[in-house]
């Protein structure tokens, strides 16, 4: 789990996945806020656009679901990277905290 370390609601943070190597990836698997519970989820921000970047120059951003569960991200192509790194673009407020998580990151 990640959780942004910032005062507000973390527009603007990052979280990079730096890989051994070169790889090709197509896609990722994401698990926006925090997934624990209904109560969890709601009370605190889950990312709502999100900005996606690689070692190659390329980004794409997305908008995700408010939604409690995994979401499957296509990047339209193979692309051949050294990390890729995720920024918060904007946020589904919480009910009660400022907190922006992410449960889960998985690329494909």
């Amino acid at each position: 789990m990640t959780i942004e370390g910032v005062s507000g609601y973390g527009e603007g943070e990052s979280v990079t996945l730096t890989l051994d190597g070169s790889y090709i990836v197509s896609g990722m698997k994401i698990n926006a806020g925090y997934q624990k519970s209904l109560t969890s989820y709601y009370d605190n921000s889950r990312p709502k656009k999100i900005k996606v970047s690689f070692s190659n120059g390329k980004s794409l951003t997305y908008t995700l679901t408010d939604a409690m569960e995994k979401q499957t991200i296509d990047f339209g192509s193979e692309i051949e990277t050294k990390y890729v790194k995720i920024e918060i673009v904007s946020v589904y407020k919480g009910n009660k905290y400022k907190d922006t998580l992410i449960s889960e990151i998985k690329l494909t």
